[in-house]
């Protein structure tokens, strides 16, 4: 059995194969899939057979027919036999085997020029393990990004430099992954906005979910992965998914946590990832929540007052730390719980905590200023868009994920009309189905579709159901607490038979079936009662990187100086980010000998302690094996500070007293 590890993409052969647990359309997600400018293979199992391939991918071969190939056989192949190296077949095998990913850069291989003939381009390859549901590595995704596009040569579309071509991927898989949506429930809406870092260096690793539990409750989620690009993407997916599976499996909250950091343990690219889980029971007025190393929610409530739910500090996920006890609060109808992502409350030079005090003040403006729009949907629409856009006027480095509920007085309330059976009602029919599906939220794709279908049954009941005029229809259409509309047309005739045109028999019906999940007709000497159902969602909002100027930086570039000791000192300063961290690791390594000498770490200057240098310390932890060789100095008002104890470094890495700072 393979060991699990590294970064992990079932999460996205699930988008791209319609995973039950994905409620878009499997179609779209195939096309995006295809439309990816970068060549995408994915390989299943040991021999790495072809499994799929999008359109640049087909057409760097020359439209061969590769299904089910191994890739060998395919690279065999004389048309094709340079377009990997051999060193690819050992990175598959070692990407296979370990669940570690493999990068290369500006590898010779073969592509499909315009007119049909082979020319050689540079490629920077990227190999990610695929995973199985149990976390065991089940194949390899391989993505190539041309480094220069060459005159002639035809990948499938136009590309530009590979960071471009990257980020470009990276945002369409985001897209696809989070595509399903929210769900619209009776009592509670929700409103989500992410949006995406500006560079491909930190585009990537957030994600926002909301589960429709039964009973009117819902499961809310946020989590932050350590990484960038198509890998953040997958890491992203998968973590997802297996809290998403847990929840549906019905574990209590806490359980579902349980299984999500197991499932990290596993996967070395998912450690140090953070997560905030909240179950809203809107009868009940509670919330229960809990999370890895993730801010503390935020309610903004009556005339804008707001509160941070208290929070356990946690490890990260992954970090050989179970998920404390979940605490629970009361919420009451009209206040708004905000889950989001650290990179809208996280700036260089600003501590966490200062991020998290400007947020609350931003939404509380947000909760009753005028709506920037006169068409505002909600009070949770409202705050995540205002916010959202205040805080990053400023500009923004990371990817920014806000996620709102809003808890209503009552639950939305039935539509039901009782109508003459005639044609000149219909009209009003579709403007009282118009103004209750905006009501409850309902927005995109199902507008039309429930609309369409409730209309043509109505449709069919003015023109089949009486012999005679003077009969009467009656529409009820609800919302139940699972958020899944159910709409009923009824009537008390005897039903005319159609005319005997074919192609006119059961159109109607045909087009209703098309358009909702399911649909029932039970018919008697009483008339006939349709049935129709489709569950609703309400779309997360996918903002555009904005071309503001960069965040705000303290003027501090990041660096490191070396004091000897004893013991010896490794001071930093500046921000320690996705940028930065791998020079902080190399950094210590090189002072510490490898781990082999205990060392002192100076935080007082870092302006930005993100997740990529929070795993780093991590790792100094796990090293240590139990001996305290590294220790930290980091004084309770610098920016760093707030980070250690909100993740519990502080109870794994030994603290230092201020008076050691330089």
């Amino acid at each position: 059995m393979n060991r699990a590890g590294g970064v992990g993409l079932a999460g996205v052969g699930m988008v791209v194969m319609g995973d039950p647990c994905e409620k878009g359309d499997p179609r779209e997600a195939a096309a995006s899939f295809d439309a990816l400018p970068a060549i995408v293979w994915a390989f299943d199992g040991p021999e790495h057979r072809v499994v799929a391939a999008n359109r640049a991918a087909r057409a760097s071969i020359g439209g061969r027919r590769v299904l089910g190939l191994p890739a060998r056989q395919v690279i065999s192949d004389p048309a094709g036999q340079h377009l990997f190296e051999q060193r690819l077949f050992e990175q598959l095998d070692q990407v296979y085997a370990t669940g570690e990913p493999s990068h290369g850069r500006e590898w010779r291989a073969l592509a499909g020029s315009g007119d049909g003939a082979m020319e050689e381009a540079p490629f920077d390859i990227t190999l990610v393990p695929r995973f199985d549901k149990e976390g065991v590595v089940c194949g390899v995704l391989a993505h190539g990004a041309s480094v220069k596009a060459s005159a002639g040569v035809n990948v499938g579309i136009n590309v530009g430099e590979s960071e471009q071509q990257s980020y470009d991927v990276a945002v369409s898989l985001q897209r696809a992954a989070l595509s399903a949506g929210l769900p619209v429930l009776p009592q509670v809406w929700l409103a989500a906005r992410y949006l995406v870092a500006r560079d491909e260096l930190n585009a990537g690793g957030d994600w926002v979910d909301a589960v429709a539990l039964g009973r009117g409750r819902v499961a809310l989620s946020v989590g932050d992965v350590v990484g960038h690009g198509v890998a953040a993407v997958a890491v992203m997916t998968q973590l997802r998914t297996v809290l998403t599976e847990a929840l549906l499996d019905g574990e209590p909250a806490v359980e579902a946590l349980a299984r999500l950091n197991r499932y990290a343990t596993r996967v070395p690219a998912a450690r140090a990832a953070t997560a905030c889980l909240a179950v809203i029971d809107p009868t009940a007025g509670e919330v229960e929540y809990g999370g890895f190393g993730h801010p503390a929610p935020l309610v903004v409530g009556d005339a804008g007052r707001t509160r941070f739910l208290p929070i356990s500090p946690s490890r990260p996920l992954g970090m050989g730390q179970e998920p404390s006890a979940l605490r629970s609060a009361r919420l009451t109808p009209g206040e708004v719980l905000l889950l989001y992502s650290d990179g809208l409350v996280q700036r260089p030079g600003r501590s966490l905590q200062d991020g998290m005090e400007q947020l609350a003040a931003v939404a509380s403006t947000a909760m009753w200023a005028a709506p920037a729009q006169q068409d505002a949907d909600s009070l949770a629409d409202r705050v995540c868009g205002r916010t959202v856009e205040r805080l990053t006027r400023s500009g923004y480095a990371d990817d920014i994920t806000l996620l709102g509920a809003e808890l209503r007085v009552e639950p939305h309330r039935r539509l039901a009309l009782e109508l003459p059976a005639d044609g000149v009602w219909l009209r009003g029919i579709r403007r009282a189905l118009d103004e209750w599906l905006h009501a409850v939220g309902a927005r995109g794709e199902d507008v039309p579709a429930v609309h369409l279908a409730v209309v043509e049954a109505a449709t069919n009941c003015v023109e089949h159901a009486y012999r005679e005029a003077g009969g009467w229809m009656w529409l009820d259409v609800m919302l139940d607490s699972d958020g899944r509309l159910r709409a009923t047309v009824t009537d008390r005739g005897g039903w005319r038979s159609p005319p005997e045109d074919t192609d006119y028999r059961g159109r109607g019906m045909r087009l209703i079936n098309s358009l909702m999940e399911s649909v029932e007709v039970h018919s008697s000497d009483q008339g006939t009662i349709v049935t129709m159902a489709r569950t609703l969602r309400h779309p997360t909002v996918f903002l555009p990187a904005r071309r503001a100027p960069p965040a705000t930086s303290s003027g501090v570039d990041f660096g490191t100086e070396m004091r000897q000791g004893p013991p010896p000192c490794l001071i930093v300063s500046g921000p320690v980010d996705m940028a930065t961290a791998g020079a902080l690791r190399n950094r210590i390594s090189e002072l510490s000998r490898g781990g082999l000498r205990p060392i002192d770490v100076d935080l007082t200057a870092v302006t930005q302690l993100a997740s990529a240098g929070v795993q780093v310390l991590y790792d100094c932890a796990r090293t240590a094996e139990g001996a305290a060789l590294v220790r930290l100095l980091a004084p309770v008002h610098c920016p760093a500070r707030f980070v250690l104890e909100l993740t519990g470094l502080d109870e794994v890495l030994e603290l230092l007293p201020e008076w050691r700072s330089r």
